[in-house]
Order: C-alpha cells, then structure tokens, then sequence
C-alpha cells in the first residue's frame, strides 16, 4: 500500500487485513495510521463530526415524527369502513372511485348503481344509498385526515424536545 504525502513524496507500507480505498484515500486502522506516522508519512485525517445542535437534531426528530405519522395515517385511512351490513375499502382512492361510478350513474339517469365491496362482490345500490356510503367513507377519511393535520401543525410548532415528545401518534404501529 502507499501513501503519499503534501510534499507528493510516496512511502510504501506492507498492510494486511480488511482495508478499503476509496480513489487515492484509504481508511486505516489504528495501527496502520501508527506505522505511516512512523514512517514519517504524511496523513490526513477526517475530524470528527460535530453532533447536531439541539435545535438540528430537533428539526430531525420533527422530520422523523412526520414520517412515521404520516406513513401510520395512510395505513390507518385504508382500514375498511362498515356501512350497514357491508364492509367497503376505506380512504380517499377507494372513496373517490365509489363516487365517480356514483356519478356516471347519475348522468345516465339510471336509479341505481353498482358499486363493488371489499370482495369486489357486486352491491346495486340506489344513488341515494350509494350517497351514504360514499358520504360514510368520506367522513371516516376526513376524520383520519384532520387529526393528521392538526398533529403536523402540532410538529411544526414544537419549541423543544419535550413539546415534540407530547405529541402522540395515535396510530402509531407497535
């Protein structure tokens, strides 16, 4: 292995084990930077990183609480939703798609529609019953939604750590 130093002088060193080199830099265990430093080598040396400022490592915590609200909400907002007697997929894709077969029913003039469950088992329903459901779906959405919301704004006005801890995911996955 070489190495070369400020004065482009390259020494030589016999160095054994798992080493890695990246381009021309190589990381060195404790005993090969001693034996370069005795060999009158020239090395440099990364200085080691300063930890973050309780105000950096707060915007990360924040940043890190987000996520994993945001990531439990989309989980909790696709649950299915009970409606009368049928189970139907909850959230916002599954309402908007039950609303526009609602809609089209509805520019056709036709008096029923039919909507798929969670089993994809076919339900005719009348618009009027297609309305509940959707307005059902949408409500249980909406609901997820909001709390979601309010916690995000709550993050976001956390002044330190012990404000952000108070913050609770209500679903968080354990």
């Amino acid at each position: 292995m070489s190495y070369q130093d400020i004065n482009n002088k390259t020494g030589y060193k016999n160095m054994q084990g798992d080493n890695f080199l990246y381009g021309n830099l190589k990381l060195l265990t404790t005993d090969e930077l001693t034996a370069a430093l005795a060999d009158g080598i020239t090395v440099w040396t990364t200085p080691t990183p300063t930890p973050p400022t309780d105000e950096e490592q707060l915007v990360k915590n924040k940043t890190a609480k987000k996520n994993a609200i945001e990531s439990d909400f989309l989980v909790e907002s696709e649950k299915p939703v009970v409606v009368g007697a049928v189970t139907w997929n909850g959230g916002y894709s599954s309402t908007t798609k039950l609303d526009s077969g609602k809609r089209l029913a509805e520019l056709n003039s036709d008096a029923n529609v039919t909507l798929y469950d969670s089993s994809d088992a076919p339900q005719v329903l009348t618009i009027v019953e297609a309305d509940a459901v959707i307005i059902a779906l949408g409500g249980s959405y909406q609901t997820l939604f909001a709390t979601k919301q309010g916690l995000m704004v709550d993050i976001d006005n956390a002044v330190d750590q012990a404000a952000l801890d108070a913050i609770i995911n209500p679903w968080e996955q354990v």
